[in-house]
């Protein structure tokens, strides 16, 4: 009898030592779980996003923003299978200049753009692929946008490559405009304009800086 008690404290007490390594063992095996759902919900998007990105027409290079609205344009697509993904209110870079009496990128202006309309209907352009990233042109409503994104669809970096001073009227201007060359280097302008007389005469300023994209999809000044 006393022998049978004793060999039932040692299994009790066995049991009870591997209860943490079970319990570790468990919660291993949820983390792979949920680590390999993560990647295959991700490698499911960019599988999506592929097969939407296969319909954009190729891109002539160089290309001009100020062609953006013209047979070199943007292409619809519908982006309502994303919905869950950040599309909306998403900040970018801005790249304040002031350019004799104008200012482009100030603070006053909105600091955020949205990749898609509120049906989820989206005017890009696609400019390149690469391995871990593309780029596209967006027609955000408040400025053309260069944009870079993973393909799970998270915005890497934004600029303004083309847009106005919102204080432009008949008698002087301030604008910005951009050349995106092939090997992703990117010529941005900006020009003003004063009417200095009655015969609609003006006074022209023009300034340029070079831009890139890096090889991680980051969008910097040249030095």
């Amino acid at each position: 009898m006393m022998k049978n008690t004793t060999i039932c404290l040692i299994l009790l007490v066995y049991i009870g030592s591997c209860k943490p390594d079970i319990k570790k063992t468990e919660n291993a095996r949820l983390q792979k779980t949920n680590a390999n759902n993560k990647v295959q919900n991700l490698s499911v998007d960019s599988t999506k996003l592929l097969v939407q990105l296969k319909k954009f027409p190729k891109t002539d290079f160089p290309f001009k923003s100020e062609d953006a609205n013209s047979e070199n344009g943007f292409y619809l697509l519908n982006l309502s299978e994303f919905n869950n993904k950040k599309l909306f209110n998403i900040p970018f870079k801005k790249i304040p200049t002031q350019i004799a009496g104008g200012m482009i990128d100030s603070d006053e202006d909105d600091s955020t753009f949205n990749l898609v309309d509120l049906n989820y209907k989206a005017e890009w352009k696609l400019l390149a692929k690469r391995a871990n990233f593309f780029v596209i042109v967006v027609n955000s409503g408040n400025g053309i946008k260069l944009v870079t994104l993973t393909f799970n669809l998270n915005v890497i970096d934004a600029i303004n490559i083309e847009k106005g001073d919102p204080a432009s009227n008949p008698n002087f201007s301030a604008y910005r405009h951009s050349v995106i060359y092939k090997d992703l280097t990117i010529l941005i302008i900006h020009e003003y304009s004063v009417r200095v007389d009655e015969e609609n005469n003006f006074d022209e300023e023009t300034e340029k800086m070079k831009w890139f994209i890096s090889d991680n999809g980051t969008i910097n000044k040249a030095i």
